[in-house]
């Protein structure tokens, strides 16, 4: 990715884009507005960068992941969104490279591009007759967008090195350093990194909400684990032990039933698959070790975390179950009246929205209208 073949030359289209960027700053500095006069000189920084490392741009938007609440630079406005920004610029950059050098296409060939094909126009097609045309065309575009990025994985993550070593190293610290920031907005009750709930503060660190957090914290225990187990040297299993302390500490914190019950399923999952590699020598060392590190961690959480779980079983008092339930049984008479084309991508919420309150009823029965009445779990 180094090579002068990966980079984009320096010629007449970058200079007029640095032209009318310097005139723009120079011009902010007659205007009221001469405070963020800086700001072209940082896009001209950042564009001289990226077209010289245009792989560093994606390693940038992979380590911003886990910050989605504060990636904007104009609010929730999507457009004006640093992934967003640096995800169109790499994919001029993509499209550059097909057109210029042409080599860049057979690194993206795939058999799966026909069936992906298949799903977009279904999609297309669903969306447009969707009784809810506006979120079934934004979904669409959404899922456009994920697939743009894995295309862009593809490009950019194309040795073993990068794919073995330097991605999943981007993901434990972006994903380690929010936990931090949750466990800190939690303990110190910093409002940009917790959210109050009922009688408890839930951790959120720069997550859109706690349970988003909880599971890109419980993501990034594979790659710690097998590091961890895999690593020779002393200081680096110290650094990920203390990464996997802090993710797990976050993740309780965050108070996610959901999150709990899958790391019910996955932590039991990881001891077994890297204890049984290890030499004799060091088995017993290592489970007495994991033990204690449990007995601590259990020791430390506080009781409202327990009675959150309790609550999941609480039906009369937490209607989680029966909403989800619902969910179940809503979707399942869409199915069935609309079985090929549905009713658009990602327009549940809207149908589910127009049986408000269905999943109430399990416990406080009332007379409602038929349509509704058969969405009852």
């Amino acid at each position: 990715m180094r090579n002068s073949r990966e980079t984009l030359p320096f010629g007449f289209f970058e200079g007029v884009l640095l032209l009318l960027l310097s005139s723009v700053s120079l011009f902010l500095l007659t205007t009221e507005y001469y405070i963020f006069a800086f700001v072209p000189v940082i896009f001209i920084l950042a564009f001289l960068f990226l077209i010289r490392s245009p792989h560093a741009g994606y390693y940038v938007i992979v380590f911003l992941i886990p910050f989605a609440a504060y990636r904007g630079l104009a609010g929730d406005s999507k457009l004006f969104n640093i992934s967003w920004i640096l995800g169109f610029f790499l994919l001029g950059f993509l499209l550059y490279r097909f057109v210029i050098a042409r080599d860049s296409v057979g690194k993206i060939n795939s058999n799966l591009w026909p069936f992906i094909a298949i799903y977009f126009v279904i999609s297309l097609i669903s969306a447009l007759m969707s009784p809810y045309p506006q979120t079934a065309f934004a979904n669409i575009g959404l899922a456009l967008a994920g697939y743009v990025f894995i295309v862009l994985g593809i490009f950019f993550i194309s040795s073993r090195e990068v794919y073995a070593k330097t991605f999943p190293a981007i993901l434990m610290t972006s994903i380690t350093i929010n936990s931090f920031l949750g466990i800190a907005g939690t303990i110190f009750g910093i409002d940009m990194f917790a959210v109050k709930h009922e009688t408890f503060i839930r951790s959120m660190g720069a997550a859109v909400d706690p349970n988003n957090f909880s599971l890109m914290a419980i993501f990034s225990l594979p790659f710690i684990a097998h590091y961890l187990f895999t690593c020779r040297e002393r200081n680096k299993r110290i650094l990920l032990i203390l990464m996997l302390l802090i993710n797990l500490l976050g993740i309780v914190l965050t108070y996610s039933r959901g999150g709990a019950l899958i790391l019910i399923i996955i932590f039991p999952v990881l001891i077994a698959v890297h204890l049984f590699s290890l030499k004799p020598k060091l088995f017993g060392f290592v489970l007495s070790l994991i033990g204690f590190i449990a007995v601590i961690i259990i020791s430390l959480i506080p009781e409202a975390y327990w009675e959150r779980q309790k609550s999941v079983f609480a039906e009369k008092k937490d209607f989680s179950i029966s909403r989800r339930l619902s969910y179940l049984h809503v979707g399942l008479d869409v199915f069935k009246d609309n079985p090929v084309f549905g009713l658009g991508p990602g327009t549940f919420r809207d149908i589910f929205s127009e049986s408000k309150g269905v999943f109430i009823i399990v416990y406080f029965p009332v007379n409602l209208p038929r349509h509704i009445q058969r969405h009852v779990p």
